[in-house]
């Protein structure tokens, strides 16, 4: 524990590794003519491809949130919205000639749940007028517990959904009152009952260590909880304090939060808890039930990681629809305006709403590839992108160089391995790979 304890404070924050190259590094190169191209020959290049809609609305604020959202206190944001996501979306089919079968359908937030149900019905209407969506799509939704009715909830499996994501965090009183997000577990088991009746196949639920007044005593009551509640898979997070990001998070009491000892010994809790109770732990902070497609994606090689974290999503398209949403095609990344007011704009100009994004390079996807198989397997075989691995990876052998004298992670003929207990330090390792991460560009998350 100490060891790694050093490692992780010696490192800088770095990025959970969503995409790459991330996010801080995307340039406004990448523009809506670039876009328009890059989707004009997408049939050429893929099969399938998943969309990803933006809802970026709660009625509350989460204190821990670093989502890209707005609070609202009537339904005119909201409705106006739904208008500029309807102008999107036409853009974009008109962008995709012969667009390719939509594999999966990703509904976040913010909160999906802040749309009425008849307007989310109205929003898939809308979706399968312009793609070819169909029984075959896999549709989730996260859906926020404290805010989501019957009515919703019908509207969203009578739609087709057959995966939902919760986020419960904590349950904890105390916990809950300091981050603004207070929901008994009544009303989350509740919810979960009424979506298992109508046949959702599978739930996640969101948990985070690292909040304020959390402690190893009361994350016991909380884990049983959730192991109450039977999810299918797990999303642990590690609370990112960053408030010269998101300038809400000054009203968390910093005296209140766990020291990176506690953080640690928290997620080795977590994590032993969960295994021990029949969940596989996958990658950096996804746990899964041996009967769920991602232990058996997995198994086989075919996880991937791409903004909403784990998936076991392989198109090789993502697209981003709505505010700031983010996508990404074979050629490059593309994220629409964080500023409401461009967004709006640009649409009413007839053009995609691109601020920015990153024209990706083979040696790119050669690295991507790499970072992907530390992230998802915890090991990489260098042999595999290299037959003279030994000199061509040299900096980045030279950089583990501490990991590897510690024996937290080992390096045998080329392939290196994270151990389970050194699973925490999956970002370092995958980080000496990114030769964009230091270049003073952007801040990120600390690495536990």
């Amino acid at each position: 524990m100490n060891k790694i304890k050093k490692h992780i404070e010696k490192s800088s924050t770095i990025p959970r590794y969503t995409s790459y190259p991330t996010a801080p590094h995307f340039n406004e190169d990448v523009d809506s003519n670039l876009v328009n191209i890059w989707y004009n020959n997408l049939h050429k290049k893929v099969d399938f491809i998943s969309l990803y809609v933006h809802i970026p609305f709660c009625e509350k604020l989460c204190l821990f949130c670093a989502c890209n959202m707005k609070i609202v206190n009537t339904y005119d944001p909201v409705q106006q919205y739904l208008d500029l996501l309807e102008k999107e979306i036409s853009l974009i089919s008109k962008a995709i000639k012969n667009c390719p079968q939509i594999k999966h359908l990703h509904f976040g937030g913010g909160s999906p749940t802040a749309l009425k149900g008849v307007d989310f019905r109205k929003l898939m209407a809308v979706l399968k007028k312009h793609f070819p969506i169909d029984e075959q799509t896999d549709i989730s939704v996260e859906i926020d517990p404290r805010t989501v009715d019957d009515e919703k909830m019908t509207s969203y499996t009578d739609c087709g959904m057959n995966r939902i994501s919760l986020g419960v965090q904590d349950f904890n009183e105390q916990v809950q009152q300091s981050v603004n997000r207070v929901q008994p577990y009544d009303l989350i088991k509740l919810v979960i009952d009424k979506l298992k009746k109508q046949g959702v196949e599978s739930i996640n639920i969101d948990i985070m260590y690292g909040l304020p007044f959390q402690t190893l005593k009361t994350l016991d009551d909380t884990l049983d909880k959730i192991l109450s509640l039977s999810p299918d898979r797990l999303s642990v997070f590690g609370y990112a304090h960053v408030p010269w990001m998101k300038a809400h998070q000054k009203l968390i009491p910093e005296e209140a939060l766990p020291i990176i000892t506690l953080r640690l010994q928290m997620y080795e809790k977590i994590k032993n808890y969960l295994v021990n109770n029949g969940y596989k732990a996958i990658g950096l902070d996804h746990f899964a039930k041996d009967t769920d497609i991602m232990v058996d994606a997995f198994d086989n090689r075919k996880l991937n990681r791409n903004f909403q974290g784990y998936t076991t999503d392989t198109a090789n398209a993502l697209i981003g629809i709505g505010h700031s949403s983010i996508g990404y095609t074979p050629d490059g990344y593309m994220q629409n305006y964080l500023e409401p007011q461009q967004y709006k704009k640009s649409l009413e100009d007839g053009d995609l709403p691109i601020k920015k994004g990153f024209a990706i390079s083979d040696i790119d996807i050669f690295r991507r590839n790499i970072i992907n198989d530390i992230m998802c397997y915890m090991e990489v075989d260098l042999k595999k992108y290299n037959d003279n691995w030994n000199s061509f990876f040299n900096n980045e052998i030279s950089r583990l160089g501490e990991l590897l004298d510690d024996e937290l992670i080992q390096l045998d003929n080329g392939t290196i391995t994270i151990p389970d207990t050194s699973r925490s330090l999956i970002r370092i390792v995958a980080s000496v790979f990114d030769t964009y991460l230091n270049n003073g560009k952007g801040k990120h998350s600390s690495a536990v």
